[in-house]
């Protein structure tokens, strides 16, 4: 039989065979068959044959390699994981095959010998750049006729020739030599321009007359770029396009923004869109700081108010301690927020809403009270309607459906619910009293205060009329006071009342009925005792 996908070769049917059998043909020449099927199918040690599927290797590991040498089982290749292949010699590490490239670890090295090779650098055997041996872009090397006229000056030299570049000098240092003047692009060096030196870690100085100028530098170790002067008290100075000065950083580390044509009203800091030129500026207006995107704007002035300007609205911090969010101009206010602080005369601490003609519609005063439709406090929310028969608050749904409302009229208020026909479906008239029945009513006194009372217990009730219960939890807090504790809608026990008392009322007059009769018939036997 062939084997399975393990590798694992079963005899064919019929075997094994044991002490006694008898050896017929069809046995012995089906079993010998399948066997030197199966020997064929296996690879020779001599090399004779090859495999005819993928040859799948056993992964390995770094210190027994899943493809090794016979005389050095510790050299070869191992799987460490997921698209990752090391070549290893003698239980090291020597090269990483991953889909992205070759890695030689650290401590290694790659040796790539004498040749050519095209648009590559290579090194000799010594891994050093010499004369002879060094980038090549059109597989020869690259010496100083190469770039005649801009890169021309002697490897290894210790200065360059005069209009020369010497990529290497002897200290390692690249320079620019001062009277080099290139045309196309150009490049008009002038002072010059060290890399490298030995006072910095690969920094840029610019020199006049052999003095440093500035310089331009980074830290390997701290990670950082650092642009600077080393002049005693020097400034750095940044100007504009057309050389207009647009900000100082003097020596004590403060800068300057100057003035710029863009940033109205003299100095200050423009940031401008990419896409557009609109900009958007922080600048001195006499004595007041100024936010401007070129239409709205924002002031903090010098006795600290704050104030919002916009075409649509504005936000204004007052000095006798309250804010305005409005939706006007500040002499014409629109819909407005009034915030008012602790000094203001007659609305101290409070927060008020106001419509278009400047009424107060919304107010939350200092002591928690939300007064809506007044400004007279009678209790923790106050809600006044425009008209009696409105109503005062409504109840929305997740879907945002009315479902309930406050109504006020003249004299009382209604707590009304949804009970719309249009949104029920009718299943007949309610004749069962079981609810009433079920429902036990208990006296019983609060835990809090000791006080009497009387009613459901709400995990009872949930049992006969899970509608008017809402469901708590049974967690408790640090203070020993429950999390959410279950609660009882007795209204929900309305239409039940109803039902039962129109029973009642039916048994009643039934009771009635009978009463009379047994009257009469009581009456009939009177007279004929009598």
């Amino acid at each position: 039989m062939p084997r399975n996908g393990a590798g694992t070769y079963t005899l064919p049917a019929g075997n094994p065979v044991v002490a006694g059998d008898l050896i017929e043909a069809s046995w012995a020449n089906t079993t010998l068959a399948d066997v030197g099927n199966e020997l064929t199918n296996s690879l020779d040690r001599n090399g004779n044959g090859g495999m005819l599927a993928p040859f799948r290797l056993a992964d390995g590991t770094l210190g027994a390699p899943g493809v090794a040498w016979l005389n050095e089982p510790s050299t070869g290749f191992y799987r460490a994981g997921s698209g990752e292949m090391w070549g290893v010699v003698s239980g090291t590490q020597i090269l990483q095959y991953t889909v992205n490239g070759l890695l030689v670890p650290t401590g290694k090295t790659l040796t790539m010998t004498d040749g050519v090779a095209n648009a590559i650098a290579y090194f000799n055997g010594s891994k050093a750049l010499s004369a002879s041996s060094g980038l090549t872009f059109d597989g020869t090397t690259l010496t100083a006729t190469k770039f005649a006229g801009a890169l021309n000056g002697t490897v290894g030299a210790t200065t360059p020739s005069t209009g020369a570049f010497t990529t290497l000098s002897a200290t390692g240092v690249g320079k620019i030599n001062s009277s080099l003047t290139a045309t196309g692009s150009g490049l008009d060096v002038g002072g010059g321009i060290g890399l490298n030196d030995a006072a910095r870690y690969k920094s840029i100085y610019t020199y006049l007359s052999g003095v440093v100028q500035a310089y331009i530098t980074n830290d390997s170790t701290s990670n950082y770029l650092e642009i600077g002067t080393l002049l005693s008290g020097g400034t750095l100075r940044f100007t504009s396009g057309a050389g207009v000065l647009a900000a100082t950083l003097d020596s004590t580390g403060i800068l300057k923004l100057e003035q710029d044509q863009h940033i109205r009203n003299g100095k200050g800091l423009a940031l401008y869109e990419a896409t557009n030129t609109t900009y958007y500026s922080l600048y001195n207006s006499s004595g007041t700081l100024t936010f401007s995107n070129g239409t709205g704007r924002m002031f903090l002035d010098a006795s600290g108010n704050l104030t919002k300007l916009h075409s649509t609205g504005y936000i204004s911090s007052q000095s006798d301690g309250y804010m305005v969010y409005g939706g006007g101009t500040t002499t014409s206010l629109g819909a407005n927020i009034f915030c008012f602080g602790q000094s203001h005369a007659t609305n101290a601490n409070q927060i008020q809403f106001r419509n278009s003609g400047n009424t107060t519609q919304m107010t939350l005063d200092a002591s928690g009270n939300l007064l809506v439709g007044t400004t007279t406090s009678t209790g923790r929310i106050a809600v006044q309607v425009a008209t009696n028969g409105d109503p005062g608050i409504y109840f929305r749904n997740q879907s945002g459906t009315n479902v309930g409302q406050v109504q006020v009229n003249s004299s009382a208020t209604a707590y009304v619910t949804s009970s719309d026909k249009d949104l029920k479906t009718d299943l007949g008239i309610a004749t069962d009293t079981s609810v009433i029945d079920n429902t036990e009513i208990h006296d019983f006194a609060w835990k809090v205060d000791g006080s009497a009372d009387r009613g459901v217990f709400a995990q009872d009730a949930y049992l006969v009329k899970p509608s008017a219960v809402f469901v708590g939890s049974n967690k408790v807090n640090e203070d020993g006071s429950k999390d959410r504790p279950w609660g009882v809608d007795y209204s929900k026990y309305v239409p039940d009342l109803i039902v039962y008392s129109k029973n009642l009322k039916s048994r009643v007059a039934q009771l009635e009925a009978e009463k009379a009769s047994m009257d009469i018939r009581l009456t009939s036997l009177e007279l004929r005792c009598a």
